[in-house]
């Protein structure tokens, strides 16, 4: 990862030393050709995205949105990251 990025996501880790340097990244398009996909939410920071993801416009702007017109999605979500329900459970 360049500097930027571990610099950006140093505060996730114990130190700095602790921030991968590699990771895996793909596009959109790859995803979207997947067979399935899964998708694993957890914590009250996710609910707001995970409503948008689910029940907002498609848009770039959130960009896991296009995940609603694949045929084979699975959400497992917490219950933290359902936050007040949203009418969220139509989708589960």
């Amino acid at each position: 990862m360049n500097e930027q990025t571990i610099q950006a996501n140093k505060r996730f880790f114990e130190t700095e030393q602790d921030v991968p340097r590699q990771a895996y990244t793909m596009g959109i398009g790859t995803i979207m050709r997947a067979r399935s996909i899964l998708m694993l939410v957890s914590g009250q920071e996710k609910a707001e995205i995970l409503r948008q993801v689910l029940q907002g416009p498609v848009t770039p702007k959130v960009p896991g949105s296009i995940l609603r017109f694949h045929p084979d999605v699975t959400v497992f979500a917490d219950e933290a990251a359902l936050g007040d329900g949203g009418g969220m459970n139509s989708f589960l």
